[in-house]
């Protein structure tokens, strides 16, 4: 939630090293469901790191629960925002 986007992107990298220190905290935190939060976010390389978190963190499977139909086209269409 930091206006920041270093800030974020930066922190949506430490949820997985917070997840190979200290998995519970994860869950405690509901960190996945805010680095899913992040895949609306206006920045690209926050929204590229979020989306690498939330796949590391849950798998291919796992992150289909967050990837409904809307938040697919959502994705789509900003994808010439993303350089990588």
């Amino acid at each position: 939630k930091d206006a920041s986007p270093y800030v974020r992107k930066t922190a949506v990298l430490c949820t997985l090293r917070i997840r190979d220190l200290s998995p519970e905290v994860i869950v405690q935190h509901k960190l996945v469901n805010t680095c899913a939060d992040l895949f609306r976010d206006r920045d690209p390389q926050v929204v590229a790191n979020a989306l690498s978190a939330v796949q590391a963190l849950q798998g291919r499977e796992g992150m289909l629960a967050f990837l409904d139909r809307a938040a697919c086209v959502m994705l789509l269409k900003r994808l010439r925002d993303f350089n990588e």
